[in-house]
């Protein structure tokens, strides 16, 4: 992971102030953004549907499950996102639905689309 894949991904993450790289102190900014990185490393990734996430703030908040797939396995995993100067920035993923990325997979190998 280089210094530029941090920084994209710190433009693409944050909340109603805007994105994460233009408020957290960088220092902090890097480790979570490692951990990030770290759970979710993938091999591909498909959107599979909005999750209907339902919010009461009045922020606009969207949830956006997403299928990751990492060496055999297959993790569906909820990302909200929140509106911000016309564009969407992720707000929250839900790191637990991954699953450790130093262990081996805690359910069923994955298989292929159509696939058994």
């Amino acid at each position: 992971m280089n210094d530029s894949n941090l920084t994209a991904m710190a433009s693409l993450w944050g909340g109603s102030r805007g994105p994460t790289l233009e408020y957290m102190e960088e220092a902090e900014l890097r480790k979570r953004l490692t951990v990030m990185w770290v759970y979710l490393e993938h091999e591909r990734y498909e959107l599979t549907q909005e999750t209907g996430l339902a919010v009461s703030d009045g922020g606009g908040r969207q949830g956006v499950m997403a299928r990751l797939y990492r060496n055999g396995c297959i993790s569906s995993v909820p990302f909200t996102l929140v509106p911000w100067s016309g564009r969407w920035l992720v707000n929250d993923i839900d790191l637990s639905a991954v699953g450790n990325p130093a262990r081996s997979c805690p359910t069923v190998p994955a298989q292929p689309p159509g696939g058994g």
